[in-house]
């Protein structure tokens, strides 16, 4: 009975910590099929008070320019309270692929789950 009771505590616990991650990621995850079908959503960070971080790589300037006019649309930073571009990154000595990096941090707006 102690056995159970220590992991029902550890559930709730974990429950109170979760960040729910998964509404969030597919936020950052439609945004990019809308705006390239080359980005990729390289790196992301949501704690439970919804602060978040992600990296987007792009192959090239093009997809690079069409995702940050995106961001920049009340469609998606309807979804923020916060959003800045934290960083931008461009490899020149890959000759091809996810040449291009942006690094982003903001708070997201609590979503309704379903």
């Amino acid at each position: 009975m102690r056995y159970f009771k220590s992991k029902q505590t550890q559930v709730n616990t974990f429950l109170k910590e979760d960040a729910q991650f998964l509404p969030y990621y597919e936020v950052l995850k439609k945004s990019l099929e809308e705006t390239s079908n080359n980005a990729i959503l390289d790196t992301i960070e949501i704690d439970k008070t919804r602060n978040t971080r992600f990296v987007v790589k792009f192959n090239n300037s093009d997809d690079m320019l069409s995702f940050l006019r995106y961001i920049e649309a009340e469609e998606f930073l309807k979804n923020f309270l916060s959003l800045s571009l934290q960083s931008f990154n461009l490899n020149q000595q890959q000759a091809k692929g996810n040449r291009y990096q942006l690094e982003l941090r903001g708070i997201f707006k609590e979503l309704k789950t379903k």
